[in-house]
């Protein structure tokens, strides 16, 4: 999906590029959460207009990363680079794995946007201890009607998650 732009503006050329790790966050722009308040992939690009602006990238489980934008007549490109401190050590990997062998190929939409891929997958930013769901599509991206739903809350030890029919 791709995001939307918004402080767009005939008067300012000027753009910002966002790259996080990890690579999906939310991005809030001047109190305002960009992209439904849906997981963005990064890189992300925008305009912005001239003028000092706060960015927030966030993430569940990481320390939010706050940037002041000054962007000034001259600017073309700002670009932001924003590495998120986990906030504790109770992460849990979850490998996601689909049992039946004539699903070639999945696509895993997980939390809110944030998509992960192809199964078998293994995510490993997961908040241990919180409900989690996942959305699997068998024919990405079409994403006409999810294949299967999962809803799993991981310990702190490796979970599986096999999908069966």
């Amino acid at each position: 999906m791709a995001a939307k732009h918004y402080y767009q503006s005939k008067k300012s050329p000027a753009s910002f590029i966002v790259n996080s790790v990890p690579s999906n966050v939310k991005l809030i722009l001047d109190g305002k959460v960009l992209n439904d308040d849906r997981y963005i992939q990064t890189p992300y690009k925008s305009k912005i207009t001239q003028g000092i602006h706060e960015l927030i990238v966030r993430r569940d489980g990481f320390v939010d990363k706050r940037v002041k934008l000054d962007i000034k007549s001259n600017t073309r490109t700002e670009k932001i680079l924003a590495a998120l401190e986990k906030k504790s050590t109770n992460f849990a990997p979850v490998d996601i794995k689909i049992a039946d062998p004539s699903i070639k190929e999945v696509w895993i939409d997980l939390e809110m946007g944030m998509e992960v891929g192809l199964a078998p997958r293994k995510v490993n930013d997961l908040l241990a201890g919180k409900l989690h769901t996942a959305k699997i599509y068998p024919n990405y991206p079409s994403k006409k009607k999810p294949l299967y739903l999962l809803i799993f809350k991981p310990r702190a030890a490796l979970m599986e998650s096999t999908v069966c029919r």
